[in-house]
């Protein structure tokens, strides 16, 4: 084990070519970190696993996997809702331990160790993209609550946990993907703050820390490479678990700093572990560049022995073999799932008292290069609603791109609008449709597929409801009928 860099790298595809075969040998990662461009079926997963073993070792398998639009399992698989959906429920706690439950099963079964998940922030910018609707809310003791059912649901499935992302990403309005971002509170209201949830949770031993690309106030280095903010979890909350990067292919990083200069100030700040994606950058060269001038300023590294032994105790603890395909248990926890979601109902600005059918449904297929969609399966259901009830008298479709003719449709039409679009990602397209559609008294919005960032994201003046994360024909089959109850 003490051969492996202190890495976690992304791949390109769900193959492994000469080329990423070679990067692999000179790499040698701790960690894989897996995307949706590397599963394609648990049985192919597994094989992929164990080829990249047989190259370089015993290795700790990772993913991003949260529940809502943060899921990198193939389309078709059960994905649980988002973070907020689940928070809304009458029993949080509850949806919550239901949702950890599926995600650990489902782990074991595909050969992943590691899930980088719960998500601590507290949504204090509910504009920021980065965080939406990935966060619990803004109560630190609900946080808490709810980060530790899951923590304690992996840990029953032997599925490391990670809180993130320290010291909060939740309290800046910037997308760390894209900019440099400060948190500007005090430490007084960070302690009882977004600090809260990560001190409960630390103290009850959960086994790693994601620290965020966003600087605290009189520092001059983002937490991602500062020692300062190391100490905060190192020496004044004695925390022992391991403590790792974002991805350092974040622009919050990139725009200032070299990958020699990264693993300099993470190597001061005694970080265990860096993330190199591979999805944003698809640059194995600058993953080589990491672990060259990682094993350059190795030498100069302080407590080393310390940073293997956690390293080694965080490998024995949770390298552990794959569980048994589908089981009784998996099954049962998927249609709980599927339960959770006919049940996720958000609804915003339910103030519906201008909307007077019958409506006119509006349809915005989005762009193909953008999202994945299920266009044809959402159009015909749209043309049997449309059959089946008086409420809608017509159809218009307008693809999410032709902003034109949506305004020329929109400066002709008097009526109520049911706009239905296929998701409700952050997108220019659909700022602008936005934009246009608060300037009519008469619409309602159903976001059809994954719905994610309806609420605070886009300031929507008008109704606006939607399932929180999984499409399928159930599941828009009941979102129509609550929208037709609504209206």
């Amino acid at each position: 084990m003490y051969q492996k860099s202190p890495f976690i790298l992304g791949l390109p595809s769900s193959t492994l070519t000469k080329e990423v075969i070679a990067h692999l040998k000179f790499c040698r990662p701790y960690g894989i970190i897996l995307f949706q461009r590397n599963l394609e079926s648990i049985e192919q997963t597994r094989s992929l696993c164990e080829e990249i073993e047989s190259l370089i070792g015993e290795t700790i398998f990772c993913i991003d996997y949260e529940g809502g639009k943060v899921n990198r399992f193939p389309l078709g698989s059960i994905n649980p809702p988002s973070s907020q959906a689940l928070a809304n429920f009458t029993n949080p706690l509850k949806a919550v331990q239901t949702a950890a439950k599926l995600q650990a099963k489902t782990l074991r079964e595909w050969g992943i160790h590691w899930s980088f998940s719960p998500n601590l922030d507290l949504a204090y910018y509910p504009y920021n993209t980065a965080i939406a609707n990935r966060s619990f809310g803004i109560q630190p003791q609900t946080t808490a609550l709810l980060g530790e059912a899951i923590v304690k649901e992996y840990e029953k499935y032997n599925i490391a946990s990670c809180l993130k992302h320290f010291p909060g990403h939740g309290s800046v309005a910037q997308d760390t993907h894209l900019s440099f971002a400060t948190i500007t509170k005090q430490e007084a209201n960070l302690n009882t703050q977004d600090w809260y949830p990560f001190k409960e949770l630390i103290y009850k031993k959960a086994p790693s820390v994601m620290l965020a690309h966003v600087c605290l106030p009189q520092d001059t280095l983002p937490a991602s490479l500062s020692a300062k903010t190391v100490s905060i979890l190192r020496e004044q909350w004695q925390y022992e678990g391991l403590i790792i990067t974002d991805c350092i292919e974040m622009q919050a990083l990139q725009k200032k700093y070299s990958p020699k200069e990264i693993i300099q100030y993470g190597m001061q700040a005694n970080i265990d572990l860096w993330i190199s994606s591979f999805s944003l950058l698809s640059d194995l060269d600058l993953q080589k560049q990491l672990v060259t001038n990682y094993r350059e300023l190795e030498p100069t590294l302080i407590n080393k022995k310390q940073k293997e032994q956690r390293m080694e105790n965080f490998f024995h603890r949770y390298h552990t073999p794959p569980l048994p395909i589908g089981t009784e248990e998996k099954k049962e926890l998927e249609q709980e799932c599927l339960s959770l979601h006919e049940k996720s109902f958000i609804t915003y600005q339910a103030n519906y008292s201008q909307l007077k059918p019958p409506f006119t449904i509006l349809y915005a297929p989005s762009p193909t290069q953008n999202t994945i969609t299920a266009t044809s399966i959402v159009a015909t259901f749209i043309d049997e609603l449309c059959q089946k009830t008086s409420l809608f008298q017509a159809k218009k479709a307008i693809p999410l791109e032709n902003i034109a003719e949506l305004k020329s449709f929109l400066s002709n039409h008097t009526g109520s609008i049911l706009w239905i679009s296929e998701n409700a990602i952050q997108s220019t397209f659909f700022e602008q449709w936005i934009a246009l559609l608060t300037k009519k008294a008469k619409v309602a919005h159903l976001a059809a597929i994954q719905p994610f960032d309806l609420q605070g994201v886009f300031p929507c003046e008008f109704a606006s409801f939607g399932l929180s994360a999984y499409w399928s024909a159930t599941s828009f089959s009941t979102i129509i009928q609550t929208a037709y109850i609504i209206l």
